[in-house]
């Protein structure tokens, strides 16, 4: 098992960080079959992308400036191309500390459900040493659960977790690709992944706008989803889009999240739940 240590330097020392990471380090070293590949980030190179992309997992560590990660690990991910995929469904466990610790944690989340990862463990500097050694605990679970599911493949389904939910819902359904946007919509909780919901309670109203004009809702109590027609009043967040957008986030072209930031899809209400979205139906 690769994991690889992402450490975005900054001008300022961070000696909560190292605390931190030299806890992971000391918990991971007791796991089996381990390796941890520390890089030191000062700007981006395809190098690194490279290593990421042949790792299990990622570790990012990253100081915070006014509630933002700092400048370095801004500037790594503006410069990573679109359509880089060397994140693409990496678990990744990631550490903030300094001012707005926290607020650069769900910043720094959301720039990676954008690449397609999953920010599977957070900690910010505040956190206890017991409590740090079981996160990095169950970060390690997670990915050698996942490194055996990608192992133990049938030859009919090889590759299945790279696909993306529309290309699941078209196979599943015999249609050769051919579902409309409302199909793909309504067959989604085939794709549902109850492990990434941490009993998570929530009604998403879905408007879809334009060519192929629709409402649906999705009601998920943690363990199953459903979706339905129609409009519902008891709903925690609204998704307008259009519906040639929204065919792209269910082909897996780019995030719901990534939608929304590039203003393409429009959310009210508790707009957490799109990188919720995101986690508990990509297949990408």
């Amino acid at each position: 098992m690769k994991i690889i240590e992402l450490h975005f330097e900054s001008q300022d020392k961070n000696t909560n960080l190292d605390a931190i990471l030299t806890v992971i380090g000391e918990t991971l070293a007791k796991m089996s079959e381990v390796e941890i590949e520390r890089v030191n980030v000062r700007g981006f190179n395809e190098e690194i992308s490279n290593e990421i992309k042949f790792s299990d997992g990622i570790i990012i560590a990253v100081s915070s400036v006014f509630a933002l990660p700092n400048s370095v690990c801004v500037a790594f991910f503006e410069n990573l191309i679109e359509g880089n995929d060397a994140f693409s469904s990496k678990d990744c466990l990631i550490i903030s500390s300094g001012r707005g610790e926290k607020e650069a944690l769900d910043r720094l989340a959301h720039i990676l459900n954008v690449f397609g990862a999953v920010d599977t463990v957070r900690i910010a500097g505040d956190t206890q040493k017991e409590l740090i050694e079981i996160q990095t605990e169950n970060f390690y679970r997670i990915i050698k659960r996942n490194k055996k599911e990608s192992l133990y493949k049938t030859p009919s389904h090889d590759n299945l977790h790279k696909r993306t939910a529309a290309e699941l819902l078209a196979e599943r359904s015999g249609n050769n690709g051919k579902l409309s946007v409302k199909q793909l919509t309504m067959k989604i909780t085939d794709c549902y992944r109850p492990q990434f919901a941490d009993g998570l309670k929530a009604v998403i109203q879905i408007s879809v706008m334009g060519a192929e004009a629709f409402d649906c809702f999705l009601k998920t109590d943690g363990e199953q989803c459903s979706i339905f027609e129609g409009l519902t009043d008891e709903r925690d967040m609204i998704v307008t889009v259009d519906s040639k957008v929204w065919e792209d986030v269910l082909k897996g072209k780019h995030t719901a999240q990534k939608a929304f930031m590039t203003g393409r899809l429009k959310v009210k209400g508790n707009f957490m739940l799109l990188e919720k979205f995101d986690r508990l139906f990509g297949a990408n």
